[in-house]
């Protein structure tokens, strides 16, 4: 049986969306496992490991926002 290859790919913390005025705001980047399949922007649906410390959780999956 074929082993499926783990790809790693770099995020960008879910608070870099905040203003950068904000509390909350964060610019990290860290390595996580690619669910999704990035290919051109690092994806930034997750907290970085700092911000889960704070007390922020990722859910189970990003939010796709459907277009009209």
């Amino acid at each position: 049986m074929k082993r499926k290859e783990i790809v790693y790919v770099t995020h960008t913390c879910h608070n870099s969306r905040l203003n950068p005025n904000h509390p909350d705001y964060c610019d990290r980047a860290f390595i996580d496992i690619d669910l999704y399949n990035a290919q051109d922007t690092p994806p930034t649906w997750k907290y970085c490991p700092e911000c889960v410390k704070k007390g922020f959780s990722n859910s189970k999956k990003r939010t796709v926002k459907k277009g009209k």
